[in-house]
């Protein structure tokens, strides 16, 4: 069968012949390949379910983190305020001394 030319009944005849022997086989694994197809679907949609449940659980444990770094840095911005007082009174002491 070359390029720009028909086909002849001949070769039509060939072609059919093949193609009705392998249909059975041909439509067994489109039907496979379908099937494939809608689990990996259905595992995409599970796994985008999943993403978006872990990215819920990050931003949680991101916002604790958080609010404990705040509350680290308030104690000590009051430790050192409250070291320099009593730095400061420690000296008062010294000179009444």
């Amino acid at each position: 069968m070359k390029k720009n030319k028909m086909f002849n009944q001949k070769d039509i005849k060939a072609v059919l012949r093949y193609a009705v022997d392998d249909l059975p086989a041909i439509e067994k694994k489109f039907r496979s390949f379908a099937n494939v197809v809608l689990d990996l679907e259905i595992k995409k949609k599970e796994l985008s379910a999943q993403l978006i449940d872990l990215e819920h659980v990050i931003n949680q444990y991101q916002n604790a983190i958080d609010i404990k770094k705040e509350k680290l840095s308030k104690m000590e911005l009051s430790m050192s305020q409250l070291a320099i007082r009593c730095g400061k009174s420690k000296s008062g002491k010294d000179s009444y001394e």
